[in-house]
């Protein structure tokens, strides 16, 4: 009787590697190594990283209402890129200039498969660091932590608002339209408004202690639900909305506030704060802003 017997996998020729012999598999190994290093260096030292930097300048200059310039684009490894030295314009006449010392943009690997492919990001500035994922079709998530802002409250005022972003959330798009989705949470700390010894008042600035906004929408139409500050000089909360335009400073609002100094605040501030608002019996104040962002109107 005879038995089956399996091929048996020589080497057959002698001296000659086998389809599943050691050697042919190390050899295989080494010649895709050599393949892939070869072609990553020659990705890194013909990149054209300049026709890069133009692209993605033109994509946000034709895309928001922003302008952007990068000093310097590198690839590194992995696949990432590296821009050095970017300013960022936002669009409002007046506005300073933010400027980013390094950013660091990847794939966002899985949304390349579908017809809405991203990006992932993180930059830091102004003594903090922003985060998140940028769609082609503008969808945005953005995540930014102890961010400095020193901002003017109105334009051509000496005023200006100053504090750390100390927490900040934003999911929706940019630009913003029908049919999306908005949600903005953002925690300040250390917030004080400057600059009002201009205006005559006792003291050159009034802390505002900690602030938190909190906002959502559909479209251009953002609900203003929670508006709180406290721990400061002067305690406020309020509610409105926002109609957002393009350029900003044509942005619509409505909100109204709810003031109450505090035992901190300055005697003269305070005295000047009820000559314009009258307080009711448990002292504060109500106040209604209207208008646009670039003139607003205070009732």
């Amino acid at each position: 009787m005879r038995f089956f017997r399996l091929p048996r996998f020589g080497t057959g020729k002698k001296g000659a590697p086998s389809l599943l012999s050691g050697e042919r598999l190390k050899l295989t190994l080494i010649a895709l190594v050599l393949l892939f290093v070869s072609f990553a260096i020659s990705l890194y030292l013909f990149f054209p990283s300049d026709a890069l930097k133009e692209r993605v300048e033109w994509e946000v200059r034709t895309q928001t209402p922003a302008q952007l310039q990068i000093g310097k684009l590198d690839l590194e490894f992995p696949l990432s890129f590296k821009g050095r030295d970017v300013v960022v314009k936002d669009g409002i006449p007046g506005r300073p200039s933010l400027e980013i010392a390094s950013a660091v943009l990847k794939p966002a690997w899985g949304t390349l498969v579908g017809s809405n492919p991203g990006i992932s990001f993180q930059a830091e500035f102004q003594g903090g660091r922003v985060e998140g994922t940028a769609r082609k079709k503008g969808d945005l998530q953005a995540y930014l932590k102890g961010v400095r802002f020193n901002e003017p409250l109105m334009k051509g005022s000496s005023m200006t608002a100053a504090g750390t972003l100390a927490e900040g959330h934003f999911k929706g798009a940019v630009p913003l339209r029908n049919g999306t989705e908005t949600e903005l949470d953002l925690r300040f700390e250390q917030v004080q408004v400057n600059g009002l010894d201009a205006i005559g008042a006792g003291a050159s600035a009034l802390s505002l202690g900690t602030v938190r906004l909190k906002a959502s929408g559909r479209s251009n139409s953002l609900k203003v639900d929670e508006f709180v500050a406290s721990g400061g000089e002067l305690e406020a909360s309020g509610s409105g909305s926002i109609l957002v335009f393009n350029p900003m400073e044509r942005s619509r609002i409505n909100l109204n506030l709810e003031l109450r100094p505090t035992q901190d605040m300055d005697s003269n501030l305070k005295e000047m704060l009820n000559l314009f608002l009258k307080p009711s019996r448990d002292g504060s104040s109500r106040l209604r802003i209207t208008g646009t962002l670039a003139s607003p109107a205070v009732r």
